[in-house]
Formats: C-alpha cells, sequence, structure tokens
C-alpha cells in the first residue's frame, strides 16, 4: 500500500545550486509512493542542478513558482539540499509567512546521517 497516495508533496528549490541527487531523489520517491511532488521554483525558468556543489550537471523545469502556489495546497515540503540552494528558499514568503499552525515532523539526510525533529507552530 503506498503511504503518500493523494497526498500533494512541495519540492522547493532556488534557481541553481540544488544537488542533482537530492533533487532527483525524494521526487521519485514521493511519486513511487504513491504521492504528487511538485517542483516549485521562484522563476518557471530551468534550474540548474549541481554535483559536488559546484560542478554544474542537468537542468530540470520547474511546475510552478513560487508566487503561484500556496502552501495550505500541500501536505509536506521538502528542501533538497545543496550548499547554496535553501539560502533563497528561506527569504521567500512561501516557506516563512505561509507555514500554518500546527505539529510538523521535519527530517533531513546529510551524507548517511538522518535527523528528526519534530516542532510545533503556534
Amino acid at each position: 500500500m503506498s503511504t503518500l497516495q493523494g497526498k500533494k508533496i512541495a519540492v522547493l528549490t532556488s534557481q541553481e545550486g540544488v544537488e542533482k541527487a537530492e533533487l532527483e531523489s525524494p521526487i521519485a520517491a514521493i511519486r513511487e509512493a504513491g504521492g504528487t511532488a511538485v517542483h516549485v521554483a521562484p522563476k518557471l525558468e530551468p534550474v540548474q542542478s549541481m554535483v559536488g556543489d559546484t560542478d554544474k550537471d542537468a537542468t530540470f523545469d520547474p511546475d510552478a513558482t513560487v508566487s503561484d502556489v500556496d502552501a495550505a495546497d500541500f501536505d509536506a515540503l521538502v528542501i533538497p539540499g545543496g550548499t547554496v540552494n535553501a539560502d533563497d528558499g528561506w527569504r521567500e514568503n512561501f516557506v516563512i509567512d505561509d507555514l500554518q499552525a500546527g505539529y510538523y515532523l521535519i527530517q533531513t539526510k546529510v551524507g548517511e546521517t538522518k535527523y528528526k525533529q519534530e516542532v510545533w507552530v503556534y
């Protein structure tokens, strides 16, 4: 049974700097689990991925822009890694101002180490 069936998950990136594997892998995992992954970026222009944080690799077309989506339409948010990727995203209204009050489970993986944190937003 798919664990994400019927869930819509935003995958938020900047226009450049996302680590290729850290964008491709979560999107594939969301889809394999039955969820809908929506790649969100500041512009509807190709997103430049990196390998090793410095070497340009493939580009990916986002599905929507930050200004075109509403955080309330999503069940979860994924911010893929990359040394320069997340900086722009955290400044965006989508991440900071539209986070609804409630319980959130934040999970990330750095290398082979997994981190999990429970957060209440009031």
